[in-house]
């Protein structure tokens, strides 16, 4: 189910749909979260700053918790850029 939401995720931007709210925000890194797939997190963090629109309560813990799921760790190897 999170590879859907991605995908939908990525058709919305691709056709320039700007229908995103904060609760798709939330949803879609949620799925990034579980996926662990930090690239398309950044960008739709990237995405977020862009649109102008104040991030909530929600969409804010949905960042804390796609870079803390993705990045914070250690053992992965990997070198992260904190936000």
């Amino acid at each position: 189910m999170p590879h859907e939401a991605i995908s939908f995720y990525s058709r919305l931007k691709h056709v320039g749909s700007s229908v995103c709210d904060q609760y798709s925000y939330s949803s879609v890194l949620k799925a990034c979260a579980e996926t662990k797939r930090i690239l398309v997190g950044k960008a739709v963090h990237c995405h977020i700053l862009r649109s102008g629109i104040h991030p909530s309560r929600i969409v804010s813990n949905s960042l804390l918790n796609m870079y803390s799921a993705t990045c914070l760790t250690l053992d992965n190897g990997t070198d992260c850029d904190l936000v």
